[in-house]
């Protein structure tokens, strides 16, 4: 049997990757729409039309991480990126015709559905994955079990000692939850990274957390203005109009997050507020519902 720890986007794939294949396979998931894939907005970045390519991906990529890039994974991770796609979608998944751009990208490269691409995945993915007959299990895992260097069991909340293990696979996802002001879900908290620690993984760049630079809270409601907004004409504006983020970055809006993040920060530092300027995206309502309803939920449109 083959466990796999997480009912994100990445557990949900490699659980129907493997039942198509032939494998039995169980997951499980301290809570089935917990995680980040849910709530994720914007799209997947990956280079599928004709001006574009994976090198193209691939050297945008290591540009934007400032000579910190694993060159192997992101060669890896921008040429298998359209085969993944294409297997999401010969599953029956369906994107929007048109790519979005974001930050620190050359192309428009960003494959979405509507605002809420990680939730419509997410749905599509629960949905195969239970007409193919794997079990999604709500529990929590607690240990790993290790004999002579491999993963002999492990131990859950609910269902004890669990010990028919031919493969584990962790896709427990990140540790922001830790941070006190945050969009991410309380279920990201890391302990799927240090149960592995624990039995012996080599965890790598556990400092590297990425702060999204734009999220808003309208009435105790956090929320993240999703990337593809500054992609399609938002901008941001401190309390004098001023777009300010050209002072630090010539790309403005669509510089990376890391540098759009320390650039909001300092100017907030300075006594500045900051604000995104959403008048001059067209067609907002039908490209951005998810936005657009939460705006309205607090009064507001995009002109507001």
């Amino acid at each position: 049997m083959i466990y796999i720890i997480g009912s994100g986007i990445a557990g949900l794939s490699a659980a129907v990757s493997l039942k198509k294949s032939g494998e039995k396979v169980v997951v499980i998931s301290k809570k089935i729409d917990g995680g980040s894939t849910p709530i994720a907005k914007g799209g997947v970045a990956v280079a599928m039309s004709s001006e574009d390519s994976p090198e193209l991906h691939a050297q945008d990529t290591i540009k934007v991480g400032d000579g910190l890039c694993d060159i192997k994974t992101v060669n890896y991770v921008t040429s298998e990126g359209k085969h993944a796609i294409e297997t999401l979608e010969s599953w029956g998944f369906e994107f929007e015709p048109d790519l979005r751009l974001e930050g620190g990208h050359s192309r428009r490269r960003v494959l979405h559905k509507t605002d809420e691409t990680g939730g419509e995945i997410y749905k599509f993915l629960i949905k195969v994955a239970r007409e193919e007959g794997i079990p999604i299990v709500e529990d929590r895992l607690l240990e790993i079990r290790v004999k002579e260097g491999k993963v002999s069991g492990f131990v859950t909340e609910k269902r004890g000692v669990i010990e028919d293990v031919d493969k584990l696979v962790l896709a427990t996802g990140g540790y922001s939850y830790l941070f006190e002001y945050t969009s991410n879900q309380p279920t990201n908290v890391g302990d799927g990274m240090a149960i592995a620690f624990k039995a012996g993984a080599i965890l790598s760049d556990m400092e590297f957390v990425q702060f999204h630079p734009t999220v808003t809270n309208l009435g105790g409601e956090t929320f993240l203005l999703t990337e593809t907004l500054r992609g399609e004409g938002a901008i941001i504006v401190n309390e004098k109009g001023e777009r300010f983020l050209f002072n630090y970055d010539k790309r403005g809006e669509l510089a990376p997050r890391d540098v759009l993040s320390r650039a909001i920060y300092l100017e907030m530092l300075k006594g500045h507020r900051v604000f995104m300027d959403l008048s001059k995206i067209e067609d907002f309502k039908r490209k951005f519902p998810i936005v657009s309803s939460y705006l309205a939920r607090h009064g507001y449109t995009k002109n507001e």
